[in-house]
C-alpha cells in the first residue's frame, strides 16, 4: 500500500469511528433504535463493536479491491491509461497532417485494452481505428479553416471569401 493510500485509510478509519462514537452517544441518551435511511437499526451496540473490531481490516480490503480494480489509473508506465487519454487533448496534436494520421494509436489500443470489458457487445472495436482517424481528419480539417479564418481579419470589399 502506498503513503497517500495509507493516510488515506487512516483518515477513512477516523471517520468511521467518529459515526461510531456518534451513534454511541446516541445509545447513551436512551436512543436504543437509531434509523438510517429510513430503516430501525436494531442490536447497534453490538453492531459497533464489530465494526470497531474489524473497521482496520474493512478499510485495507477496500483499500486493496480499490487498488486492484483502479491501480492502472496511476501508472507511470507507458500503458497507463490516464497518461493515454493525454492523446485526447487535441493542443497536444501535431500540425503536420501525414503526422496526425499516424497519431495516437499507441494510446487508443491502451483505452480499448483498459476498457474493453466494458465495450463489449456496445461498439464494434474493429471499427474504432477508422473512427479515430476520421475524427482527428476532422478535427484538423475544421480548426484550420477556424485558423485561417482569424489571420484573415475582417472582410474588406476586394477580397475573396475563403472557400472550406
Amino acid at each position: 500500500m502506498s503513503p497517500s493510500s495509507t493516510q488515506n485509510s487512516i483518515h477513512t478509519v477516523e471517520q468511521l469511528a467518529s459515526l461510531v462514537n456518534s451513534a454511541r452517544a446516541k445509545i447513551m441518551n436512551d436512543e436504543i433504535f437509531i434509523d438510517f435511511q429510513s430503516v430501525s437499526l436494531k442490536d447497534i451496540e453490538r453492531g459497533l463493536e464489530n465494526l470497531e473490531r474489524n473497521v482496520q481490516g474493512i478499510v485495507q480490503k477496500l483499500t486493496q479491491k480499490l487498488s486492484d480494480r483502479f491501480g492502472d489509473l496511476q501508472s507511470t508506465s507507458s500503458s497507463c491509461v490516464l497518461k493515454s487519454l493525454k492523446v485526447l487533448d487535441t493542443k497536444t496534436w501535431p500540425k503536420i497532417k501525414e503526422d496526425l494520421t499516424k497519431f495516437g494509436f499507441e494510446e487508443l489500443a491502451v483505452v480499448m485494452k483498459h476498457s474493453a470489458t466494458i465495450l463489449e457487445d456496445k461498439i464494434d472495436c474493429g471499427e474504432v481505428e477508422g473512427e479515430w482517424l476520421q475524427l482527428k481528419l476532422y478535427v484538423h480539417t475544421h480548426t484550420c479553416s477556424i485558423c485561417l479564418l482569424r489571420t484573415a481579419g475582417p472582410p474588406s470589399a476586394k477580397a475573396k471569401p475563403l472557400v472550406m
